[in-house]
């Protein structure tokens, strides 16, 4: 059965109170993981920060890539469109 206690992270200044789910699904990942519930927690923290951005990146370039399309902007266009800029800030 789960232990509020391990989560009680008093050191670090955090304390947690998940609901039944949450502390399930801790426990279950610390057993999956061979360590404790509080190990498991930072471990899946530590794996969401360090994914969030790559995935948030892949997201911007798939709408830029798809807005290129449709306003119909190729390699070739978009050369000429920099050049021009270039030109007019001169």
């Amino acid at each position: 059965m789960f232990c509020h206690s391990l989560f009680d992270m008093t050191g670090d200044g955090i304390s947690l109170d998940p609901d039944y789910g949450t502390a399930h699904m801790v426990e279950d990942l610390a057993q999956l993981w061979g360590v404790s519930n509080a190990k498991a927690i930072r471990s899946a923290v530590a794996q969401t920060d360090s994914t969030a951005p790559v995935a948030r990146k892949q997201a911007r370039r798939e709408v830029f890539k798809k807005l290129q399309t449709r306003v119909g902007l190729i390699p070739i266009k978009a050369a000429d469109s920099q050049g021009s800029i270039r030109e007019a800030r001169r």
